[in-house]
């Protein structure tokens, strides 16, 4: 019903607002809101969102107030039902002129929340929590916050969690990253990015320079690969030490740095092949990737070698590696065994003690299913034995006769 203010005409809603989505999931709003000329005022009396995983409610009637310019939020706090413990709080004023004071609060909020957000994507859960406080003017603001994430699990894998800071003033980002796989093993990063953002007059976000980060990490346990390695590989273990730099443009980075893998190991499972213990050891730069020792033991063989991979894009273009096999399985089945002796170097063989085997790829078509532009190397292989280990008959086979497979040929 319309009403007389002081500041001349103003109109007043009571608003009732119930939508379902199903029959347990329905979302519900009550306000009362008081439109002025120059204001809108809304009393939130009920608020509830329906989700999956429960319900989000109102801990207490809110009150929004919005002025050309500007809006400031008192009491704005939401709850879950059956968790009360997890909030979401929203208090301040945020406005395109003046002080800004606006600050955001999440507290243990499960990540299970996000899971019909992203269908597509790894199973994550844990608890969530966030602070922002945004302050200065709106030309030349400042933010600053914290987030953490604690009993973390990502495709069935249990991590301690993570956390990270962010701090923006005088045209400068810079963000700390601590990444706790478990009590002994952890990834840090720590960067600063030139950046103008503004919202005085229209929202500004701009990138003013290069991007400065460093990574690094005393050892990052890799057997929690083994969530994603599918029908590739199984029994993934070692420890991956790195020490990179990230620098250049934001959306084209340059990593420089080294890695070392050790006490590594992996089976392959098509080939049958456990591999242990693995150790690799490497630098990186925007253009190559050089590998400065491999050794590898499998099925009383050993693998050793170094090389170089020439990278366009941080994809692979062309290969430049030595490789020494001494007894190596290269096929270790239940039914086949292999083994080999050999060596493959880059550099030009004598054709009397080697044979050369070159293989040009040409250009694809998209850059996606791009393997190796090149691939030239001087290979001598010598096999030592293969064998077919006879199958057990099952009992629903026992008594017929089957032809079998000849065994492949030397």
């Amino acid at each position: 019903a319309p009403g007389q203010s002081k500041a001349g005409q103003d109109h007043r809603l009571h608003l009732r607002l119930t939508a379902t989505q199903t029959p347990e999931r329905q979302h519900r709003l009550r306000a009362h809101i008081v439109a002025e000329p120059e204001r809108i005022v809304a009393q939130l009396q009920e608020l509830s969102v329906a989700l999956p995983l429960g319900t989000w409610r109102l801990t207490q009637a809110a009150r929004v107030h919005y002025q050309a310019g500007g809006i400031q939020l008192d009491r704005f706090a939401l709850a879950k039902h059956d968790r009360p413990d997890q909030q979401i709080i929203l208090r301040g004023s945020l406005a395109t002129t003046g002080r800004q004071d606006l600050q955001l609060q999440i507290q243990d909020v499960s990540l299970k929340e996000l899971a019909g957000l992203l269908p597509r994507q790894p199973r994550i859960r844990g608890l969530f929590s966030a602070h922002v406080q945004i302050a200065g003017t709106a030309e030349a603001p400042s933010i600053a916050g914290s987030t953490a994430v604690r009993e973390a699990q990502i495709a069935g894998q249990t991590y301690q969690g993570l956390s990270a800071t962010i701090h923006y003033q005088d045209q400068k980002a810079r963000l700390q990253f601590i990444f706790h796989q478990d009590e002994n093993h952890a990834l840090y990063a720590d960067g600063s990015l030139p950046v103008s953002l503004g919202w005085a007059r229209g929202l500004r976000a701009a990138v003013l320079g290069d991007l400065d980060v460093g990574i690094r990490s005393d050892g990052l346990n890799l057997a929690s690969l083994n969530a994603f390695s599918g029908r590739v590989a199984d029994d993934i273990a070692g420890t991956l030490h790195l020490d990179l730099d990230a620098s250049g443009p934001v959306d084209r980075p340059l990593l420089t740095g080294t890695f070392d893998l050790k006490d590594g190991r992996a089976t392959v499972k098509p080939l049958g092949l456990a591999v242990s213990p693995i150790s690799l050891t490497g630098r990186l730069s925007p253009r190559h990737l050089h590998i400065t020792q491999l050794t590898a033991t499998a099925g009383g063989g050993s693998l050793s070698g170094v090389g170089l991979i020439e990278l366009a894009d941080y994809r692979p273009q062309a290969l430049d590696l030595s490789f020494t096999a001494d007894g190596w399985p290269a096929i270790w089945t239940h039914r086949y065994r292999v083994e080999v002796d050999g060596s493959s170097r880059p550099a030009a063989c004598s054709p009397l003690h080697t044979s050369r085997a070159t293989s040009a790829y040409g250009r694809p078509r998209s850059a996606r299913n791009c393997r190796f532009s090149r691939l030239s190397l001087c290979t001598t292989m010598r096999l030592l034995s293969c064998n077919r280990v006879p199958a057990r008959p099952s009992p629903t086979t026992a008594g017929r006769t089957r032809r079998r497979p000849a065994p492949p040929r030397g």
